[in-house]
């Protein structure tokens, strides 16, 4: 590929035996709570054993490991390398970001006060200023080591330096220091997130980039960096069983968004580390919040969260994201495992759906549980920061340029009863906005990307050609060419070409379709048969061995070439097509029930409303007609 660094590319962000030195970094007062007490609480995993123990229920037949630990979420140098030859790029989105950055501050305590169960429930503005003031200094704690990602990335060295710095002093004075989950006095769930999220998973980034780019200046604190952050992981972790569930949902409680961001943070150092238990951890999470999805692709979870439901729905997709492409850096393919027919495609597809018509979602945000604003959950309010909100975007579309999902991101105009500004305890400061006619989701996606809403992920992700900022388009949709049409006293023969035909999880597929009027002993207007073969080059299922089993000449060999040859008139070979068809592996029934379903569409647009051409409008409906006896 051309660009094969961006597909690399992701975003920021997005046993029992110890030794001496791990000792010193972790408190006595923490070690208690690590390990056997959670045990005695019924909790599944502690801190010598992250994993959760569904990778042989998800992926039994693969062994998760880490194996290139230079390339935690994107290759730096690659990235680095690429803004700097691409100047416009690099202005727009990363120049000037060290002017932003916020002051170093360290925080010896993480400490959210308790809420109330009211307070949990009720919406987030409502929430107390301890709280809001809180949150602000882990945001900016984030932020700090973001600016200094950008900053280093387009070759400033000093700030990656800094970075090594800033995580040094962390771990000197081993802080945070995290509330104990049995201390009544705070909110540990919530401590445990912003932990993770504000200050391990950019700290984490930050480092990785550091020693990718610095790789001449090997720092000798590596190890006890590396110490630390496993100290701070696993005593900020929010420990949940698998098998807790809310009362009206029988998925677990642990699919949701806190979990999967913690998950996050322990696959990362898990590559940094070379541990394959930490990695492995990231790679069952995002099995099991996947397994939480509907038919419809919305995550029961998220989408309860009144009127944050899309934002909590679009957050928890960026870490899902940032999961798969962490794991595709090391060789395993997330995007296109099925979790009880479920992808990371069908997410983004009901993402898309929400934010053209609220109404799919609606039905599940009254429960109106901790959303930005109690009692308003007919409505969806985009109060969350833009990095958080539209980061998915960019790796979405470098990474499925033609996928069906990309082409509906690209032309989707987004429902105007949306809300977009202000965002959470601040204002959205880019041109475009919501609650108006023909707000394009691209426009937000371009304001999330601008310097005075610190739209990083742009810095890290976004091309010079980038459909995202409208310098190209992507043609996604379907097209059909046709070969000429071969006439013969006993059959009748034309191949079409189908490009860009979107099967049921949106993928974009293109193959040859030859259909085959058999006229023997019949006319023109009453064939005897008519068949559509299925060649093994766009089919790889087709077993010609296999199906020659079913009978009636079903599948053979034409000229080198292998093929399967439905049948939809002549009743013996229409079983034979039946059991030929049930050989066929997941994916290319899929693609032949599309072809039914579509095959009126695809033959109008192959014929162009020629009239000379209208023949082949009737063949069309003896095969739709047919059809059904053939998959049933």
């Amino acid at each position: 590929m051309r660009h094969q660094l961006v597909r690399n590319t992701s975003f920021y962000f997005m046993p029992l035996l110890i030794n001496l030195m791990h000792l010193i970094l972790v408190p006595s007062t923490l070690l208690a709570s690590e390990n056997k007490n959670f045990k005695n609480l019924g909790y599944i995993h502690s801190w010598d054993n992250p994993e959760l123990g569904v990778i042989g229920k998800f992926a039994p037949n693969i062994e998760f490991k880490v194996s290139k630990s230079s390339v935690v979420i994107f290759d730096a140098k690659l990235r680095s390398r690429y803004l700097n030859k691409n100047i416009e790029l690099k202005s727009k989105y990363c120049d000037g970001r060290n002017s932003y950055k916020p002051a170093f501050k360290l925080e010896k305590k993480a400490g959210i006060k308790k809420l109330t169960k009211m307070q949990l429930h009720r919406g987030q503005t409502d929430r107390p200023d301890s709280y809001k003031e809180q949150q602000k200094i882990f945001e900016s704690t984030g932020n700090r080591f973001i600016f200094l990602i950008s900053d280093c990335l387009i070759g400033n060295n000093s700030s990656c330096k800094q970075i090594t710095r800033d995580i040094l002093r962390y771990v000197e004075t081993n802080t945070p220091e995290v509330p104990d989950p049995r201390n009544k006095e705070y909110e540990y769930s919530l401590n445990s997130y912003f932990t993770h999220t504000r200050l391990a998973r950019p700290a984490l980034s930050a480092f990785a980039i550091q020693k990718a780019l610095l790789s001449t200046d090997r720092s000798n604190h590596d190890k006890a960096i590396l110490k630390w952050f496993r100290s701070l992981i696993i005593r900020s972790e929010e420990r949940l069983s698998l098998s807790t569930s809310l009362p009206e949902f029988d998925v677990p409680s642990q699919g949701n968004n806190h979990f999967l961001n913690s998950s996050l943070v322990f696959m990362m150092y898990g590559v940094l580390a070379k541990d394959d238990q930490f990695f492995r951890r990231g790679v069952e999470q995002y099995f099991v919040t996947l397994s939480t999805a509907r038919k419809d692709g919305s995550l029961p979870l998220e989408t309860r969260r009144g009127n944050a439901a899309i934002a909590y729905v679009s957050h928890t997709l960026n870490a899902l994201m940032l999961t798969a492409e962490i794991a595709k850096n090391q060789g395993y393919d997330l995007y296109s495992m099925e979790v009880d027919e479920t992808t990371i495609h069908d997410v983004v597809a009901y993402l898309l759906s929400a934010y053209k018509n609220i109404d799919a979602i609606t039905p599940y945000a009254k429960e109106d549980h901790a959303g930005q604003d109690e009692g308003e959950w007919m409505e969806q309010n985009l109060r969350f920061d833009p990095r958080n909100l539209f980061g998915w975007t960019d790796l979405y579309v470098n990474r499925f340029p033609k996928h069906a999902n990309t082409k509906n991101l690209l032309d989707l105009v987004i429902d105007d009863r949306i809300i977009c500004k202000p965002f959470q305890w601040g204002l959205w400061k880019g041109e475009g906005g919501c609650s108006s006619k023909g707000t394009r989701l691209t426009d937000l996606i371009k304001d999330a990307s601008s310097f005075d809403v610190t739209g990083s992920a742009a810095c890290f992700f976004r091309t010079k050609e980038s459909p995202l900022d409208g310098i190209y388009e992507i043609n996604s949709g379907i097209v059909v060419k046709t070969d000429n049409i071969t006439v013969k006293k006993d059959w009748i023969w034309w191949k079409i070409r189908i490009n860009n035909l979107a099967i049921k999880q949106g993928e974009l597929i293109s193959f040859e379709l030859p259909i085959f009027v058999n006229l023997y002993r019949s006319s023109k207007n009453n064939p005897f048969d008519i068949e559509i073969w299925l060649r093994k080059n766009y089919f790889p299922s087709v077993n010609i061995e296999k199906m020659k089993a079913c009978g009636g000449n079903v599948a053979r060999v034409n000229n080198g070439r292998e093929e399967l040859r439905l049948s939809f008139l002549f009743g013996p070979k229409i079983q034979a097509s039946k059991c030929a068809y049930q050989l066929l592996n997941k994916k290319d029934k899929k693609v032949v029930q599309t072809v039914f379903k579509e095959f009126k569409a695809i033959i109008n647009s192959a014929i162009k409303e020629k009239k000379q051409m209208s023949y082949w409008k009737d063949i069309a409906n003896k095969v739709v007609k047919n059809s059904g006896i053939l998959i049933d």
